[in-house]
């Protein structure tokens, strides 16, 4: 709504001009209990170590500061400055700053959020309930599209056009046309 309010202030005559393209990360699988356990073992195999310096530096932290929490202990929301002080990456400080706040993760579940892909949307289900919460956002104007970031090409390019890419042309959110694997 306040890019919207934006576009029209700015003196954009069409509306919609600016399209909203959030990308997302989906986890899926024909189960819930598979979907997570999908995401669980992609994330068990990704080494935290290199994810540091970036981490640090989105949290606005010293190296050494994130080097010596444990990765299963909660992440400290006491080492976070208030997200007013910031004032450089702030929407990635912000947004990371609300992650702790909301989901008060461990610091490896923080490094693997903020370390990649994962900072976009993540989504861990069915093709099913996937396709719900795209249809969800389009519905009520939270994004136009959507910029699929697969977590692992290998498996997830084929399940998708064969799992959801069928349900979202029968809701009318893909053409007939459009196959993902064309993506490749």
């Amino acid at each position: 709504a306040r890019l919207r309010e934006a576009e029209a202030a700015h003196g954009r005559t069409a509306p919609n001009h600016v399209r909203l393209l959030p990308g997302v990360v989906p986890y899926l699988a024909d189960t819930e209990d598979e979907a997570r356990t999908y995401k669980a073992s992609l994330d068990a195999a990704v080494d935290l170590r290199p994810l540091i310096p970036t981490v640090a530096r989105f949290l606005h932290l010293p190296v050494e500061t994130l080097e010596q929490l444990e990765e299963d202990a909660p992440f400290p929301v006491s080492l976070l400055a208030d997200p007013a002080t910031v004032t450089n990456s702030v929407a990635t400080y912000a947004a990371l700053y609300e992650v702790v706040h909301n989901t008060r993760p461990t610091t490896a579940q923080l490094l693997l959020k903020a370390g990649g892909a994962a900072r976009h949307r993540e989504f861990v289900g069915t093709p099913q309930s996937f396709a719900d919460h795209l249809e969800h956002w389009v519905a009520t104007d939270a994004a136009d599209g959507f910029m699929l970031m697969l977590p692992s090409y290998g498996r997830d390019l084929d399940y998708f056009a064969d799992a959801v890419a069928p349900v979202l042309r029968v809701r009318g959110l893909v053409s007939p046309l459009d196959d993902p694997r064309s993506l490749s």
